[in-house]
């Protein structure tokens, strides 16, 4: 593993089984991960777009251990994370909802204080030093330390959660879909705290995200998801302005709305994950530039710009 790399994935697959109501037919086997390989640089923001189910929330829990019986390999700074035992202190994960990750029981200085009881880190006073720090960094006075979570707004929730996250100084910070349940006023300002974390902490992340309009003007690189696979990988930049496969462009144009007479309704669908069809390409059906070989033989990444050049992979049968 180059050492300029933080977290290396290596053909992550992850597979749900459904129970068939039938009891004279098998369950279904899902593929809610297939095949997952990329890599994330020692302070990059690395970005993970896809619609709703494709695959990209399970992929980040997958890193942090919340996702169990996984097949592949997580590397973290060189080491098997199976092998790390406090994987916690350098990867933390923000959550959709803060509302739903924040002990409504709990005081806001009970919730930033425990990670550092937890891990048995500095006595009392210093544990609310560390507090106030936090506190001061993500925008917030001393006194949020007396309230509860309901007291606060959707975009105080979230700083919190943040807050929470850089309690024990990670180095990586898994952020799914962590603006997406906040008003639009209110995402702008997180987004630019995240941003602000990133230079002042020389922070990587993972940034999850549905929306390749948020996800262009976070990100310095970009996966795309479909049907559990990566499908495309590349600067923002070529995302936004060169996508090539032909799921990120309809995914583009779902957001740019560069011509408002197409109808999307039909394109942006669930795909096929069914493991009877693993040798056909996911996106074959919904694909306007499919052709015979993409229906019976599945498509590998590539990279289409060469060894000298920046990388801009593909998973398509077109290339």
């Amino acid at each position: 593993m180059p050492s300029n790399l933080i977290l290396e994935v290596n053909n992550l697959s992850k597979n749900f089984h459904i129970k068939n109501s039938n009891i004279f037919s098998k369950d279904k086997v899902i593929k809610a991960l297939d095949d997952i390989s990329f890599n994330i640089k020692k302070g990059e923001i690395f970005g993970l777009v896809g619609e709703s189910g494709c695959g990209k929330s399970t992929l980040g829990r997958s890193i942090v251990g919340l996702t169990k019986d996984v097949e592949g390999q997580i590397f973290f700074e060189g080491k098997n994370i199976k092998n790390i035992k406090r994987l916690s202190k350098k990867v933390q994960i923000i959550f959709q909802d803060p509302l739903s990750s924040l002990n409504p029981k709990k005081k806001i200085g009970w919730i930033l204080e425990e990670p550092l009881k937890i891990h048995k880190i500095g006595n009392k006073e210093q544990r609310l030093n560390m507090v106030n720090k936090i506190l001061d960094l993500i925008g917030l006075d001393n006194s949020y330390k007396d309230k509860y979570a309901k007291e606060l707004s959707g975009g105080q929730r979230q700083r919190i959660s943040i807050g929470s996250a850089l309690m024990l100084n990670p180095e990586l910070i898994i952020a799914d879909e962590p603006v997406s349940a906040l008003d639009v006023s209110v995402q702008s300002q997180i987004l630019n705290l995240m941003l602000d974390l990133h230079e002042k902490l020389n922070l990587a992340y993972l940034f999850i995200s549905h929306n390749l309009d948020v996800v262009y003007y976070m990100c310095d690189r970009v996966a795309v998801m479909y049907a559990g696979k990566i499908v495309e990988i590349a600067s923002a930049e070529e995302i936004y302005d060169k996508p090539l496969h032909p799921y990120t462009k309809v995914l583009l144009n779902s957001v740019l709305k560069f011509d408002e007479n197409i109808d999307l309704s039909n394109e942006i669908t669930e795909g096929n994950r069914n493991l009877s069809v693993e040798f056909s390409c996911p996106y074959y059906k919904k694909c306007t530039y499919a052709k015979e070989e993409c229906r019976t033989k599945a498509p590998k990444i590539k990279n289409i710009n060469g060894e000298n050049e920046l990388e801009h992979l593909v998973r398509c049968n077109l290339f």
